[in-house]
């Protein structure tokens, strides 16, 4: 009998475990299954997601959607794949999905159905969950034969006692073949430690280094706090070095600390390696990026026209959020109270290159546990397009440990889904 060992009961973990197993039923196969979760509970990050209701994959897959340090590797893995491969794979485990406009979420619009159904499937099939269990290090045992020897586990896992308390205990597994489903070290409060990457690199497998990405950024300047909690549509470009590294469009929120949204948080990898590299990071942003600059200046040239009496903070009111006109006119250093009548043409042109092409310097991001996925991880040279192991034979990487992290919309998760439902089959092909 083959043991297989899978660390990790998330996503990625989960989906492997279910196609390890369907193969294995389908092949004949004697394969034993023990899933290791750090958590009392599977699948806890999973419930998360989506604000709870599980954006599964999305309708638009390319490249372009996903990034990391070794692109041609990442095409590689995932070629051939497509969203419709997630839904039927759901289908099958009788689980409903839902279209909306292009994001699949399940019909139920509940993460909890999708991690039921996967921790249904795992049951049904026979996978055993050992809960509570904190892996230590994974070992590779020697052997004369590289595809050979297995691996040993140790873990650190909890239980109660005979008067009801909660202790630690030192365990020791063979494994005959394991799958690294671990995770990040993002939203580490429902578990995802980090310690996925101590174990890759234990074993030797190259990383790149990991840092926060589709979280916040830091600003330098203060005026943010006169526009917190103000949501705009806006875009922003965010620089390193004077470099243009990425564009994005969407609902941007304004904080205490400076900015948030979804797309401030497509763009926070990049600001994420260039503060790590010691670059500087700054950003433009276009509160009305429907409106070019001449239509602006004329707008607001006829509404000082049309309103003599008003002050400047008025006049603005009727063209942005109220709590950003604040910020604007403290950035051009104009009291709120200045008839609009007095501005000069210096005064109309700072305020639209303030609306227009607002300068921010950045100076940091939120930290992991603010962020919802890392960039970074084992390098995709690593792997082959299965997700084994080039150097260490069984051994199977998979999900968010690896140096790929997708945009918001599902990304992240297809990207669990394919690595699991890819690594799952191919470990059961190799017995």
């Amino acid at each position: 009998m083959t043991e297989l060992f899978i660390i990790g009961a998330g996503a990625s973990g989960m989906i492997a475990a279910i196609e390890a197993s369907k193969q294995a039923l389908k092949s004949g196969k004697n394969i034993k299954i023990t899933m290791l979760e750090h958590n009392t509970v599977p699948g806890k990050k999973l419930l998360a997601t989506g604000n709870g209701r599980c954006n599964l994959t999305n309708r638009q897959l390319n490249i372009n959607c996903f990034r990391s340090h070794d692109i041609d590797s990442l095409k590689e893995c995932l070629n051939g794949s497509s969203a419709d491969d997630i839904i039927s794979y759901f289908n099958d485990l009788g689980m409903l999905c839902t279209d909306k406009n292009g994001y699949i979420y399940p019909y139920s619009c509940q993460a909890s159905t999708v991690n039921d159904v996967l921790l249904g499937a795992c049951i049904s099939y026979g996978v055993e969950m050992v809960m509570d269990a904190h892996v230590i290090s994974v070992e590779k045992q020697k052997s004369e034969h590289k595809s050979s020897g297995g691996f040993i586990i140790k873990t650190s896992e909890g239980y109660i006692d005979d008067n009801g308390n909660r202790k630690k205990k030192r365990c020791e597994y063979r494994a005959d073949k394991v799958i690294l489903a671990c995770g990040s070290k993002a939203y580490s409060k429902l578990g995802s430690d980090g310690s996925g990457y101590n174990i890759a690199g234990g074993l030797g497998l190259k990383l790149i280094e990991v840092v926060p990405a589709l979280t916040g950024l830091r600003c330098r300047e203060k005026t943010y706090t006169l526009a917190a909690g103000v949501r705009t549509y806006a875009e922003i470009k965010l620089y390193v070095d004077q470099e243009l590294m990425a564009v994005d469009r969407g609902e941007l929120q304004l904080t205490e600390y400076g900015i948030s949204g979804i797309p401030v948080f497509q763009v926070s990898r990049y600001a994420s390696y260039g503060i790590a590299d010691g670059c500087k990071v700054s950003a433009y942003i276009d509160f009305m990026p429907d409106i070019d600059r001449a239509t602006l200046q004329s707008i607001l040239e006829r509404n000082i026209k049309n309103n003599k009496d008003a002050d400047i903070y008025a006049v603005l009111c009727g063209m942005v959020n109220s709590k950003l006109v604040r910020k604007l006119l403290s950035d051009c250093r104009m009291k709120e109270n200045m008839p609009a009548k007095d501005a000069t043409e210096k005064d109309l042109l700072d305020i639209i290159s303030a609306i227009k092409n607002h300068y921010t310097v950045i100076i940091g991001t939120n930290d992991f546990e603010q962020s919802q996925v890392c960039a970074g991880g084992v390098k995709l040279s690593e792997i082959d397009e299965n997700f084994q192991s080039k150097k260490l034979p069984s051994l199977y990487i998979t999900g968010e440990i690896l140096d790929v992290d997708g945009m918001c919309g599902g990304y992240n998760l297809h990207w669990a889904w394919l690595s699991g439902i890819k690594a799952g089959r191919a470990v059961v092909n190799e017995v």
